[in-house]
C-alpha cells in the first residue's frame, strides 16, 4: 500500500508541480537538511529516485513528459548533505532541482528560461559572407520579429527555448532554426535561382513580375549566346518577345535597329540604353562577356520615370561585379576560334563561255568582236579573289573576388572577326575597371569602361552598277587584276564595255575603316 502511495504521489498530476513550482520562493525557508550515506553507479535514475527514497525522508516529484527516467546516474556519498549528494548525481544530466520541505522537485535546467526566454542575437549573410541587409528574422508562428541592419545583424529577446526562427530575404532561400539552448544563431542565406527570375529591374528599383503592370522582358548572362557573338545586341536576338533586334548588313561590326513594339515614330526609334545607372547611346561597344543581366521596359507605365526619352522603350543593363571571396581571386577565361565563308557562290561565266557569248550577240547586230574578247589576257575568277574565309577570334579574362569590404571586378576582353569580303572585318578591344570599398556609411568606388572599335566596312558605291559586290559578279573574267603600267598598279576593262572597276582595287585602296575609342566613367549609385 506504502508502495503504490509513493508512486501515485511520484506520478501527481501537472497542476501539483505547477503548484510546487509556483509556490518556490515562499516554502523555501522551511527546508531541513538530511545527511544522505547512499552507493550507485550508472544505474537509471527511476532506480536512484527509488533507492534515495528508501533510505531518506525525501519523496521526488516530476513532470512524466519532461523527465528522462531513463538516463544513467552515479552517486557515491557518505553522511552527505542531502542537497550536495542530489546535485552531484545530476550533474551531468539536464535537469535541475529545489528542495521544498521534504520534496524535491526535478525540472529540465531550461525550463525557467523557456518561461521567461531567452535573448537570441547573431549576423546573417550570403553565400560569399557579405552581411545582408533587410533580412526578416520572426519567430514561427507568431508576428514577433525583427529585421538585420546595415551589417546584417540582428537581436530578439523574450525568446522561448522551443522557438523556431525564420529567415526570410527576397531572392534568397527562406531558412529555420530551433533555438534551443542557443544564444547566437549566425545563418547564411543562399540565392533561390527561381525566386531571382520572378524579379526585374525597372525605373524604381526591382520588383516581382505577378505585381508588375508594364510589360518587361528580362534575359540573364546564362541564357544569351555570350561565346560565339561579338555583339550584345546580337546576343539578346531571339529572346525577348517583341523586341526586333535586325542587322543593317551581314558584314563584321555592323550597325543593329532596336525596335520595341514596333516603330512608335516617324524620327528616331531607338530605345533608351542604360548600362549601371548611366545613359549610354549605344551599347554595341559592350564586351557580351562582362554583362550579367538585360532587362527591357516596353510600355509607358514600366518606363515611367525615364520620361519622352523612354517614348521607344527601355534597355537596362547591369554589368558584372565582385563578391566576397574571402581574398581569393576568381579566374575566368576563354578563348573562341572558328571560321566564316559563303555557303553558296553564284554560278557566272568564266573566260571561254563570255568570250563565246559576247562574240555571238555582237556578231548578230552586225558589231565586230570586242577586243577584250579577241585579246583576252587571263580567265579570272572574281569571286574567288574578293571572297575569303573569314577567322573569326574570341579572347576573355576577367578577375572577380574581394572581401567584406572590398570587392572588385576587373575584365579584359579581345575580338576579331574576318569579314568574307576581302579587306573588311572588325576588331575590338575591351576594358572595364569595376571596384567598391565600403567602410561603415561610406561606400566609395568606380566602373570604368573601356572600348577601342576598328571597323573596316565593305565598300560600296564603287562604280556605276552598284558597289562591289555588284562589280564581283559583272566585271568581264578576260582581264587581270593587276597592270602596272596603270595608275595604282590595277587592271581595268578596255574597249567598248561598261566601265567596271575593278573589285580587287576597290576593295584594297584606302579602304581603311573607322577607329572609335570610347571612355566611360559611370559613377557609383548606392
Amino acid at each position: 500500500m506504502n508502495n503504490r502511495k509513493n508512486y501515485l504521489t511520484k506520478r501527481s498530476s501537472f497542476i501539483s508541480f505547477v503548484f510546487l513550482l509556483f509556490f518556490l520562493p515562499s516554502i523555501k525557508g522551511m527546508e531541513t537538511n538530511e545527511k544522505l550515506t547512499i552507493h550507485f553507479s550508472g544505474i537509471p535514475l527511476s532506480e536512484a529516485i527509488e533507492q534515495i527514497e528508501a533510505v531518506s525522508n525525501y519523496t521526488f516529484f516530476y513532470d512524466v513528459n519532461q523527465t528522462d527516467l531513463n538516463q544513467p546516474v552515479s552517486l557515491r556519498v557518505n553522511e552527505q548533505d542531502i542537497e550536495i549528494a542530489i546535485a552531484e548525481m545530476l550533474k551531468p544530466t539536464d535537469l535541475t532541482f529545489r528542495i521544498v520541505t521534504r520534496q524535491i522537485v526535478l525540472q529540465p535546467k531550461q525550463s525557467t528560461t523557456s518561461q521567461i526566454g531567452r535573448r537570441v542575437r547573431g549576423t546573417v549573410t550570403d553565400d560569399l559572407g557579405d552581411p545582408l541587409a533587410g533580412v526578416n528574422v520572426v519567430i514561427k508562428g507568431t508576428t514577433i520579429g525583427v529585421v538585420t541592419d546595415m551589417d546584417g545583424n540582428y537581436e530578439l529577446s523574450h525568446v522561448p527555448a522551443h522557438a523556431i526562427l525564420q529567415f526570410s530575404f527576397i531572392g534568397m532561400e527562406t531558412r529555420e532554426e530551433t533555438v534551443g539552448n542557443k544564444t547566437v544563431i549566425n545563418i547564411t542565406l543562399s540565392e533561390n535561382a527561381i525566386a531571382l527570375s520572378e524579379f526585374v529591374a525597372i525605373g524604381y528599383g526591382t520588383t516581382r513580375k505577378k505585381d508588375l503592370t508594364g510589360a518587361v522582358a528580362s534575359v540573364k548572362a546564362e541564357n544569351m549566346n555570350v561565346e560565339s557573338t561579338t555583339n550584345v545586341l546580337r546576343a539578346m536576338q531571339g529572346k525577348m518577345a517583341g523586341v526586333d533586334i535586325v542587322s543593317y548588313g551581314g558584314e563584321p561590326g555592323s550597325d543593329i535597329s532596336v525596335m520595341i513594339r514596333g516603330v512608335g515614330t516617324f524620327n528616331n526609334s531607338a530605345p533608351l540604353y542604360i548600362v549601371d545607372g548611366m545613359y549610354i547611346d549605344n551599347i554595341s561597344f559592350l564586351n557580351p562577356n562582362d554583362i550579367e543581366s538585360i532587362d527591357v521596359l516596353k510600355d509607358a507605365s514600366s518606363a515611367a520615370i525615364y520620361g519622352s526619352r523612354a517614348a521607344n522603350g527601355v534597355i537596362i543593363v547591369t554589368t558584372k561585379s565582385g563578391g566576397n571571396t574571402s581574398g581569393t581571386p576568381t579566374i575566368h577565361m576563354s578563348a573562341n576560334v572558328g571560321f566564316q565563308h559563303a555557303t553558296k557562290r553564284i554560278d557566272v561565266l568564266n573566260a571561254a563561255d563570255w568570250i563565246r557569248i559576247s562574240t555571238a550577240s555582237r556578231e548578230a547586230v552586225g558589231l565586230e568582236p570586242l577586243d577584250m574578247a579577241v585579246n583576252p589576257q587571263a580567265d579570272t575568277d572574281w569571286q574567288d579573289l574578293i571572297m575569303r574565309t573569314g577567322l573569326m577570334q574570341n579572347y576573355n579574362l576577367s578577375a572577380q573576388g574581394g572581401t567584406s569590404n572590398f570587392k572588385y571586378y576587373i575584365a579584359g576582353g579581345y575580338t576579331n572577326q574576318e569579314g568574307i569580303i576581302r579587306n573588311s572585318g572588325y576588331e575590338r578591344l575591351n576594358l572595364q575597371v569595376k571596384t567598391e570599398f565600403k567602410k561603415g556609411i561610406f561606400t566609395v568606388g568606380e566602373n570604368i569602361l573601356v572600348s577601342y572599335d576598328h571597323n573596316i566596312p565593305m565598300p560600296t558605291g564603287t562604280s556605276r552598277v552598284g558597289g562591289i559586290m555588284s562589280a564581283m559578279l559583272l566585271s568581264i573574267p578576260t582581264y587581270t587584276v593587276y597592270d602596272d603600267t596603270k595608275e595604282g598598279g590595277f587592271n581595268g576593262p578596255w574597249g567598248d564595255v561598261i566601265t567596271l572597276l575593278n573589285p580587287v582595287a576597290a576593295a584594297d585602296m584606302g579602304n581603311e575603316g573607322r577607329r572609335i575609342i570610347k571612355l566611360i566613367s559611370i559613377p557609383m549609385r548606392k
